[in-house]
């Protein structure tokens, strides 16, 4: 399976959470075009960044909503200094953790292994936030939910990972 992470938007330019729901920015759609690769169809999740990662890098696209980025709850498009510290220090040393009201990283690894997991088999590409490419390769590199943060995924970069059927 083919990743590829969605290109970098105005709120990755400003280090916000949730930035997936704007737009590409200029960066972002010149890193896209600058990514040595066509595909004939992409599967990609909903966020507009996505949508137009895949839009400039496939002929058709499938739009699948379990792709979805993780649910950051109240933390969407705020800066990490505008979240109480204690928060983001529950959230970072405890991947059950949801200060945010949103989804956990656990819950999170899981929706996205179970997504990837429908598609693996084929030759698949599958453009996502990074969040989603993040899940994708603690799972084909066998981590845990505690190595998630750890995980660096640059916009606009290609990943070939292998999630199990079965595993």
């Amino acid at each position: 399976m083919t990743l590829v992470a969605a290109g970098r938007t105005g709120p990755n330019r400003d280090l916000r959470f949730g930035g997936e729901g704007s737009p590409l920015d200029s960066r972002g759609r010149r890193d896209v075009t600058a990514l040595d690769c066509r595909f004939a169809d992409a599967v990609a999740g909903p966020e507009r960044s996505v949508v137009e990662t895949a839009a400039t890098l496939a002929e058709r696209v499938v739009v699948v909503d379990s792709l979805r980025s993780i649910d950051l709850g109240s933390w969407t498009g705020r800066r990490p200094e505008e979240i109480d510290i204690s928060d983001l220090g529950a959230w970072f040393a405890d991947p059950r953790a949801t200060p945010h009201g949103g989804e956990s990283v656990v819950d999170f690894l899981g929706r996205i292994r179970s997504a990837l997991r429908t598609l693996a088999g084929g030759p698949v590409v599958v453009v996502a936030a990074k969040p989603v490419v993040q899940a994708a390769v603690v799972a084909h590199r066998g981590l845990g939910a505690a190595d998630f943060l750890g995980v660096d995924i640059t916009p606009a970069t290609t990943w070939a990972v292998d999630i199990s059927i079965d595993g």
